[in-house]
């Protein structure tokens, strides 16, 4: 007799994944809080939990800790100038998280000449972490600046005549910092030196277990939104609509990903792929397809929300127009379901601004002129299309929607380039 292998007969003796992973984040949490006392652990905890990716099931015990560290560090360079790598890592973490932490704390691991303490030349720890915080340094932190130079430049040097995982190690911190590289995309690199650091250590195993099912479930979360991203723009029909424009849902889905990581946020995240997706085609009918008059008429068209302008103009525009008037509204109901307020007539203004920047461009490609830096930066923070992501990124969260904030954001573009 075969046996069955209906739900009745699943072995309801062994866990399932989401109790494992509540058992283990409780027991890490634990751990962590236990830990508070210790301001250089609590920091490498925070480092490792964020290393794998999984600080989202942490946050309220990383703020907390992370608010305590710095209100009783305020002067902090006084309790962590002893060691380059303790020090860093407690400036970029703090700094990081939003906290105002100076760059003349990094003085203390300098001579009074202003050079680096010649202990610091072969150590290869204190010189990555030193790296890693350099890089979150805004213009004209110059201490921040010589760090950068000293710490990439001699790491360069140390590169050679060691072991190449040694030598690999140090050139992925150089070339891909942690604060400029997804965590998602690094995780698999913690995880395998956290099984050859932690095969003893309680705290390391349970992360690590955290981190693996953590990875399954979200898998095949992952695949599941791919799924109906792929499913949602084969039938809208831009794709045969316009041959020429990119086809890469994939890419528009990963950015929504990156930008929303939290795994309940998965309609905001489907929704703000739609988003982008258009930004792309539209900008590539502004680049490849349209003429700059049907360009012109295009962009006055979602300036005015024009439907009678619309029959001017070639069949893919009038599709392209029928996508973004269908993915705007259906956003806008959403957001005014489940948080009270309308959007609409901000992310009309937002799609005006954008075409407007991209004619800007078209303009400018046709006539062959030639913008300063400054009037390009100006255009480009419009036509980047960050700003319009942004404000849909705003009112899909819903968090802190009042009349002033939504003007700012919908007003003020610089706000992406600074």
């Amino acid at each position: 007799m075969v046996a069955s292998s209906s739900p009745a007969n699943i072995d309801k003796s062994i866990p399932s994944n989401e109790y494992l992973l509540e058992m283990n984040i409780k027991k890490v949490k634990n751990i962590l809080i236990a830990n508070r006392d210790d301001r250089f652990e609590s920091l490498k905890m925070i480092d490792d939990i964020q290393g794998l990716g999984i600080d989202l099931h942490f946050q309220h015990e990383i703020d907390q800790t992370l608010d305590m560290i710095y209100k009783e560090c305020s002067q902090f360079y006084r309790y962590y100038g002893r060691d380059p790598h303790e020090a860093a890592l407690c400036f970029r973490l703090l700094r990081q998280e939003g906290h105002s932490v100076q760059e003349s704390f990094f003085g203390n691991i300098l001579d009074k000449e202003g050079k680096f303490e010649d202990n610091l030349q072969n150590d290869v720890k204190g010189l990555v972490e030193l790296y890693e915080a350099s890089e979150l340094g805004v213009e004209g932190e110059e201490t921040l600046d010589s760090v950068r130079k000293f710490t990439f430049n001699r790491l360069i040097e140390l590169c050679s005549g060691r072991e190449s995982h040694q030598e690999r190690e140090i050139m992925t911190s150089l070339m891909q910092p942690r604060h400029k590289t997804s965590r998602r995309l690094t995780s698999k690199r913690f995880i395998t030196m956290i099984k050859i650091a932690g095969q003893e250590d309680e705290w390391l195993q349970s992360l690590l277990r955290v981190a693996e099912i953590d990875s399954i479930m979200l898998k095949s979360l992952i695949q599941e939104e791919m799924t109906r991203t792929f499913k949602w723009w084969t039938e809208l029909g831009l794709e045969k609509e316009l041959l020429k424009a990119r086809n890469q849902p994939l890419k528009w889905y990963t950015w929504s990903m990156e930008i929303l990581q939290d795994p309940t946020l998965s309609e905001q995240r489907l929704d703000l792929t739609k988003t982008i997706s258009l930004i792309y085609v539209i900008d590539d009918i502004f680049d490849v397809y349209g003429e700059l008059e049907e360009l012109a008429i295009f962009t006055q068209v979602i300036e005015r929300w024009d439907l009678e302008r619309l029959e001017k103009l070639p069949r893919y525009m009038k599709v392209c127009f029928e996508a973004l008037k269908m993915i705007t509204t259906e956003i806008s109901m959403k957001v005014c379901k489940s948080h009270g307020w309308d959007p609409t007539d901000s992310l009309r203004k937002s799609w005006a601004s954008l075409f407007k920047a991209f004619l800007v461009e078209a303009k400018w490609f046709t006539s062959g002129y030639l913008p300063d830096t400054e009037e390009y930066m100006k255009n480009g923070v419009v036509s980047s299309g960050v700003h319009l992501v942004m404000l849909h990124v705003y009112f899909l969260l819903g968090k802190e929607l009042t009349r002033d904030k939504v003007k700012l954001i919908e007003s003020n573009p610089m706000l992406v380039y600074y």
